[in-house]
């Protein structure tokens, strides 16, 4: 099929951020011949290989960089470009009609119920595209390798349900210094939680948005308010899971930053380096990981040298 490759995603942050592999991979993900109108397709792994010119571990290495505007089930062999229909069809407010029936066609002819499609039209809805089959029962995608696949984390039905919403809300709390019960979380959020997760969102979708729309709005006074679960969890989510990864990065340092000047003993800050550090390493510069980590270090021995005068004194 003729595709319009956007030459505007070379002033997208995201994509410059890109390693220059990761760039022409997600060009050929754009361009190739298997791709349908909504960039939603059936392609194995050995195909990207041969046809890119990448080995299957440069593939295995480089699909997980393309996370979250590129997603790949391991499972079904299934790649999605998430934001292909919006850069070439929904340019101007009248979409023809020819192109949704084609659209609905392609849809249909990929596995019935997956989670994918469900994600594609929860967020493409102002298209209407008709889908006659139920969501329910899809085998969910879970195991996978971080940044691959539906999410990073497991679904619903392979997940201890209070254990998710605990992780969940615990690294708002972490984020926006808040006290949200852990253990007892609300019946309201719960429903929004499973409404996102139905949706093919995961554990690393909400922590993305955590952080990259407190960097959005913690700056605007007439925003701040609505920064809360409540706010985030709605039908706006995936609105706010596509914020520009530039937000995400700053969120993410000012985390670190804040995390640092919140520990009040040598445990706290521990288990935050320990739980955080491989995360960091991907999203960081090596320079800027190593001056956080150097400042954790510092900031440990200063509690531990308080710690021990207090155990003299005491």
């Amino acid at each position: 099929m003729i595709c319009d490759l956007d030459t505007k995603m070379w002033d997208d942050a995201w994509f410059q951020e890109l390693s220059q592999h990761a760039k022409l991979l997600f060009i050929y993900c754009w361009g190739n011949d298997h791709k349908n109108l909504p960039c939603m397709y059936e392609i194995s792994k050995k195909t990207i290989s041969n046809e890119s010119g990448f080995t299957l571990k440069e593939v295995d290495k480089l699909l997980p960089e393309l996370y979250p505007k590129v997603k790949y089930s391991e499972q079904d062999n299934i790649i999605w470009v998430r934001n292909s229909v919006r850069r070439q069809f929904l340019k101007s407010l009248k979409v023809s009609p020819l192109i949704i029936k084609g659209i609905s066609n392609k849809l249909l002819q990929l596995p019935h119920g997956h989670p994918f499609i469900k994600e594609f039209l929860n967020l493409y809805s102002i298209l209407n595209i008709p889908y006659p089959y139920s969501f329910k029962g899809y085998p969910y995608l879970s195991g996978e390798e971080e940044g691959v696949g539906v999410s990073s984390s497991k679904a619903l039905t392979t997940m201890n349900e209070s254990n998710l919403y605990s992780r969940i809300i615990r690294h708002f709390n972490l984020v926006y210094n808040k006290n949200y019960n852990t253990v007892k979380v609300s019946k309201a959020l719960k429903k929004q939680i499973n409404a996102r997760i139905e949706e093919g969102f995961g554990i690393e979708d909400f922590k993305y948005v955590h952080i990259c729309m407190k960097a959005v709005w913690q700056d605007k006074e007439d925003q701040r308010e609505y920064m809360r679960p409540q706010t985030y969890y709605t039908e706006k989510f995936s609105s706010y899971r596509e914020k520009d990864f530039k937000h995400y990065i700053r969120g993410l340092i000012e985390l670190h930053t804040s995390v640092l000047l919140r520990c009040t003993s040598v445990r706290v800050m521990n288990e935050y380096w320990a739980g955080n550090k491989a995360h960091a390493r991907k999203v960081l510069p090596l320079a800027s990981f190593k001056d956080l980590e150097g400042l954790g270090k510092r900031h440990g021995q200063t509690l531990r040298s308080k710690e021990k005068e207090n155990g003299k004194n005491s």
